[in-house]
């Protein structure tokens, strides 16, 4: 429980955390809600100042200058600013601000592309005038958090430049003043990304246009391209944190629900020994709920802490290849980790509830007896004679057994099969992660890259914990077949391979049908982010998932090989009757 939690809450948290950072990045720098453009040659006046800070929806509101233009055969956007210090928007400054004509200041994503750096010299051609600037700072704007680039308002290419200019600074009288950055009052704007903050800035925005008329274009932040990258990207992040946690819980409690049929199994001397005393059945049955309840109340809490903790530290930095990720706003998002918590505790409280009401319903004497073992049966491919006998007798021996438990047959196969498939999604989306045909979605395989190993470790740690329960409930009900072969003088290789041999074969089975299912989820959520296709992955990634998984299946045989060989031959051949 505690494995399917951490890993459910810590993908579960990973949207939610990074647009809660953007948002309280944005907060902190006062951004605006809502941005107007005027379309006039004129800009802004004082008049249109007037009207627009007169509505009732408008807080606040600061005017600059924003020109986006082609030079020198490349696109570029300047911003010209009568003060820096403007309070509405306000940036991040490194450097010197521009104080005479010359001077100018570039934008820090252009750093990372162009490699502007203070003391470079920049030549403009504006208005079919050249102008020489020397760049004397690095500016950080709060709007434009996106790496990708922001596109040309009136090209639609991608900006290769954005400068920053003081109107002090320049020879020019009257420069039109093009943009106005508004608050608007009564919304809450903790979280930019919620549909009730946008709708409150949509209704703003509409009555804003519809006072100052048709030369003025109005437009909120979410239009704007940081925007859309960081909320596309966070969708796509949502649907892995969605498909694989589903799937994976799936199989963690199919493994839960398998430990406590088997536990409750091995209580049928104790619940005999309570009803002989005068216990009734809701007094025993309490008991195993409470214990039930403690263990999943303990799963929860360590799994939460360690999936909105650890998960989150070691994925959310990859974010920084596509956005400027700010800090952490600190805020828990616990909701999916609470939701596969009550999943799951209600699988094991039910699954306990039902076998030790079945259990309950026989007489107390039936009870302080062991079970007897299931009757072998002759298999399928014993009717291929040809090839039966020239079987040794240890692989009749298993293949027999592995049939003659078709519990732990079922259970093995799908519980495998369900980590095999996820340990092929990881390799999967790894593969993708690293491919130059990844898709349109430039920096997306940086962020997938943490997320596919955080799968491929957890599936793998999920495969242990499948292998070691079930191994360990076969030996549990195979004590007499393990005695009996010691006593018959079988050496510990051999009582090994009894055991191991047919684990090994029903997890060969279940790893196998695993690399089809993996093949069908990581097609079905490529195709849903329409990013890569399953062509994109390497042909060694089924070779790995397939041996990590046998690899994983033969370290925790070895784990288990010492209850094997330590069973008392004694107290295990002994009859209660």
């Amino acid at each position: 429980m505690l494995l399917g939690i951490a890993f459910v809450a810590g993908l579960g948290t990973l949207s939610p955390t990074v647009l809660d950072s953007i948002s309280a990045q944005l907060n902190a720098k006062n951004v605006p809600d809502v941005i107007v453009k005027c379309a006039s040659e004129g800009g802004f006046t004082d008049a249109d100042m007037a009207k627009l800070t007169s509505l009732d929806c408008v807080a606040d509101a600061e005017t600059l200058t924003a020109i986006d233009t082609t030079t020198n055969g490349e696109d570029v956007r300047i911003y010209i600013y009568d003060d820096f210090g403007a309070s509405i928007g306000s940036l991040d400054i490194n450097g010197k601000t521009p104080s005479k004509f010359g001077e100018i200041m570039s934008e820090r994503q252009n750093n990372s592309s162009n490699a502007r750096a203070i003391g470079d010299e920049v030549t403009l051609d504006i208005s079919g005038i050249e102008m020489t600037f020397t760049v004397t700072g690095v500016v950080s704007n709060p709007l434009l958090f996106g790496r990708l680039g922001e596109p040309s308002l009136v090209t639609q290419n991608k900006l290769n430049d954005i400068f920053y200019l003081s109107a002090a600074a320049l020879p020019v009288d009257d420069i039109p003043l093009t943009d106005a950055y508004v608050r608007v009052a009564g919304i809450d704007a903790t979280d930019r990304f919620d549909g009730g903050y946008r709708d409150g800035v949509a209704a703003a925005a509409a009555e804003i246009e519809a006072a100052l008329g048709e030369n003025f274009t109005v437009m909120t932040p979410d239009m704007t391209a940081s925007f859309a990258v960081a909320e596309s990207y966070c969708e796509k992040i949502d649907v892995i944190t969605l498909v694989f946690p589903v799937f994976f819980i799936a199989v963690a409690a199919l493994v839960v629900m398998t430990t406590m049929t088997r536990m409750m199994e091995e209580e049928r001397s104790s619940m005999g020994c309570m009803l002989s005393l005068g216990f009734d059945n809701a007094e025993i049955l309490l008991k195993y709920l409470f214990m039930t309840a403690a263990c999943c109340a303990l799963a929860t809490a360590l799994g939460l802490v360690a999936g909105l903790t650890i998960l989150p530290a070691a994925i959310i930095p990859a974010f920084d290849t596509i956005v400027f990720m700010p800090a952490s706003a600190g805020t828990l998002h616990p909701a999916t980790g609470l939701v596969s918590a009550a999943a799951m505790a209600a699988v094991v409280i039910s699954v306990t509830t039902a076998v030790c009401l079945t259990s309950l319903k026989e007489q107390p004497a039936r009870l302080l007896l062991q079970k007897a073992p299931r009757p072998g049966k002759r298999i399928l491919l014993e009717r291929a004679g040809f090839l039966w006998r020239r079987l040794p007798f240890k692989y009749k021996s298993s293949l027999r057994n592995i049939f003659r438990y078709k519990k732990h047959l079922l259970m093995t196969v799908i519980s495998v099969a369900g980590s095999t498939a996820l340990t092929f999604a990881g390799f999967g989306l790894l593969n993708i992660a690293d491919s130059p045909k990844g898709g349109s979605f430039a920096g997306f395989g940086d962020s997938l890259r943490p997320i596919s190993v955080v799968v491929i470790a957890f599936a793998l740690l999920l495969c242990v914990f499948v292998i070691y329960n079930l191994t360990n409930m076969n030996i549990g009900e195979r004590k007499r077949e393990i005695a009996t072969l010691g006593v018959l003088g079988y050496r510990d290789g051999e009582i090994l391979g009894y055991i191991f041999r047919e684990i090994f074969v029903m997890a060969l089975f279940g790893a196998a049908l695993g690399i089809g299912v993996g093949c069908i989820l990581v097609q079905g959520v490529l195709s849903y982010l329409d990013f890569g296709s399953l062509a994109d992955v390497e042909w060694y990634s089924y070779l790995l998932a397939l041996a990590a998984t046998m690899a994983f299946v033969g370290l925790t045989d070895l784990l288990l090989a010492p209850k094997i060989l330590k069973t008392d031959m004694t107290s295990s051949l002994k009859s209660n009757d």
